[in-house]
């Protein structure tokens, strides 16, 4: 492998875990009947398929004040079974940027089997599949378990410190999908005559009958940016049952879970290719 090659397939995986936290806390998550960063439930019985448009936002305000606005698209899907692809753009994209260009960005591809008690991720560029299998039962499911305390607070949920705000906002209706919202505000430390001010502001909508996060708004107030995910191009329809396989050809790897997507270690140079005699 050319050290080029291995320089892409470095940054990639650098890219993928900081968008997943940790390929472990996904496989568990998996398990569990939830995928990590996209908050999409491994519900059986509702199908779907969607696109989820992320916007970041950044003022530039060291500089001229310029707005700087970045489209990122994530294809998401689950089968009637709840199994759940999610196949993330990971490479750098245009501000607007065209079809072809979204075609042929680089990505990374996770599958969700829970029933199998699998965890599938896929590597295009290189055609390799790395599996991460758990025999083990799925814990007993609970009611809302993401949409519970880890997201809305409740009857059981520790109070919160005084750095933290959360204010219910209600149901509210996005294009026929019914959707839970919640504020979620933090302070600043109190200045000296003891009052805090909002520094960060993160606004959730979920939907409990899909079992997916609709909306997310997170603000920076203090460095004046902001992150949206918004779900659009909602089919209810069942996707095309090859996409929670491995496509014919790839390798396959199996590794325990702690193992998946790591960093690969830089290959060793060549005479040739380092330019030693």
């Amino acid at each position: 492998m050319r050290i080029g090659s291995w320089t892409t397939i470095r940054k990639t995986v650098i890219a993928i875990a900081a968008f997943l936290l940790g390929a472990t806390g996904c496989g568990a998550q998996c398990k569990r009947g939830i995928i990590g960063f996209d908050m999409i439930g491994t519900r059986e019985g509702s199908p779907f398929s969607a696109v989820q448009l992320q916007t970041e936002t950044e003022t530039d305000t060291n500089g001229d004040g310029q707005t700087h606005v970045r489209t990122r698209p994530t294809f998401v899907a689950r089968g009637e079974s709840g199994r759940v692809r999610i196949e993330r753009i990971t490479s750098g994209l245009s501000d607007d940027p065209a079809e072809e260009e979204i075609r042929n960005a680089q990505r990374v591809i996770m599958i969700c089997d829970p029933n199998a008690g699998k965890f599938i991720h896929i590597m295009s560029m290189v055609h390799i599949a790395e599996v991460s299998e758990d025999p083990t039962p799925a814990p007993e499911r609970r009611v809302n378990y993401v949409w519970g305390s880890g997201r809305f607070p409740n009857a059981r949920t520790k109070p919160l410190p005084p750095e933290r705000q959360f204010e219910d906002l209600g149901e509210k209706d996005f294009d026929g999908v019914l959707a839970h919202g919640g504020l979620w505000t933090t302070l600043s430390e109190p200045n000296d005559a003891g009052v805090r001010t909002p520094v960060k502001t993160a606004e959730v909508w979920i939907s409990e009958e899909l079992e997916v996060t609709v909306l997310e708004i997170r603000e920076d107030l203090v460095k004046r940016s902001e992150g949206r995910t918004r779900l659009t191009k909602l089919l209810r329809t069942e996707p095309d049952p090859s996409l929670f396989e491995i496509p014919e050809g790839y390798a396959i790897k199996k590794v325990p879970p702690r193992q998946m997507m790591k960093v690969p270690p830089k290959p060793k140079e060549t005479a040739a290719e380092s330019g030693q005699p």
